[in-house]
Protein backbone atom coordinates (compact mmCIF):
# COMPACT_ATOMS: atom_id res chain seq x y z
CA UNK A 1 0.00 0.00 0.00
CA UNK A 2 2.04 2.98 -1.26
CA UNK A 3 1.27 6.43 0.12
CA UNK A 4 2.07 9.82 -1.33
CA UNK A 5 3.72 12.67 0.52
CA UNK A 6 0.42 14.44 1.19
CA UNK A 7 -1.16 11.47 2.92
CA UNK A 8 0.13 12.31 6.38
CA UNK A 9 -2.02 15.46 6.51
CA UNK A 10 -5.11 13.50 5.45
CA UNK A 11 -4.29 10.60 7.73
CA UNK A 12 -4.59 12.94 10.70
CA UNK A 13 -8.02 14.34 9.73
CA UNK A 14 -9.64 11.07 8.72
CA UNK A 15 -10.55 10.41 12.35
CA UNK A 16 -12.33 13.77 12.59
CA UNK A 17 -14.18 12.95 9.36
CA UNK A 18 -15.31 9.54 10.60
CA UNK A 19 -16.62 11.29 13.73
CA UNK A 20 -18.53 13.81 11.61
CA UNK A 21 -16.44 16.65 13.00
CA UNK A 22 -14.70 17.87 9.84
CA UNK A 23 -15.68 21.26 8.37
CA UNK A 24 -17.35 21.08 4.94
CA UNK A 25 -14.43 22.67 3.06
CA UNK A 26 -11.95 20.22 4.57
CA UNK A 27 -14.33 17.33 3.92
CA UNK A 28 -14.49 18.20 0.21
CA UNK A 29 -10.69 18.18 -0.01
CA UNK A 30 -10.48 14.91 1.91
CA UNK A 31 -13.09 13.20 -0.27
CA UNK A 32 -11.19 14.24 -3.39
CA UNK A 33 -8.05 12.71 -1.91
CA UNK A 34 -9.86 9.51 -0.91
CA UNK A 35 -11.06 9.14 -4.52
CA UNK A 36 -7.40 9.06 -5.63
CA UNK A 37 -5.69 7.31 -2.73
CA UNK A 38 -6.39 3.65 -1.99
CA UNK A 39 -4.25 3.70 1.17
CA UNK A 40 -6.15 6.51 2.84
CA UNK A 41 -9.47 5.15 1.58
CA UNK A 42 -8.74 1.74 3.13
CA UNK A 43 -7.70 3.38 6.38
CA UNK A 44 -10.87 5.51 6.46
CA UNK A 45 -13.09 2.49 5.75
CA UNK A 46 -11.33 0.46 8.44
CA UNK A 47 -11.60 3.24 10.99
CA UNK A 48 -15.30 3.71 10.23
CA UNK A 49 -15.90 -0.04 10.66
CA UNK A 50 -14.05 -0.05 13.97
CA UNK A 51 -15.92 2.98 15.31
CA UNK A 52 -19.26 1.48 14.20
CA UNK A 53 -18.42 -1.78 15.94
CA UNK A 54 -17.34 -0.02 19.13
CA UNK A 55 -20.47 2.12 19.12
CA UNK A 56 -22.70 -0.94 18.76
CA UNK A 57 -21.30 -2.44 21.94
CA UNK A 58 -21.15 -5.84 20.30
CA UNK A 59 -17.78 -6.65 21.84
CA UNK A 60 -16.53 -8.32 18.64
CA UNK A 61 -14.28 -5.59 17.29
CA UNK A 62 -11.03 -7.51 17.07
CA UNK A 63 -11.24 -7.98 13.28
CA UNK A 64 -11.90 -4.29 12.64
CA UNK A 65 -9.21 -3.26 15.13
CA UNK A 66 -6.69 -5.59 13.48
CA UNK A 67 -7.50 -4.10 10.08
CA UNK A 68 -6.97 -0.56 11.38
CA UNK A 69 -3.67 -1.61 12.99
CA UNK A 70 -2.54 -3.15 9.68
CA UNK A 71 -3.44 0.00 7.78
CA UNK A 72 -1.58 2.20 10.26
CA UNK A 73 1.54 0.01 10.10
CA UNK A 74 1.52 -0.01 6.31
CA UNK A 75 0.88 3.70 6.14
CA UNK A 76 3.72 4.53 8.50
CA UNK A 77 6.09 2.23 6.64
CA UNK A 78 5.16 3.85 3.31
CA UNK A 79 4.12 0.58 1.69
Amino acid sequence: MKTDEGCSAFFEIISDWTDGELPAASEKTLLEHLDRCASCRRYAESLRALKKCLASGCGECSEAAALVDECVRKFLSGK
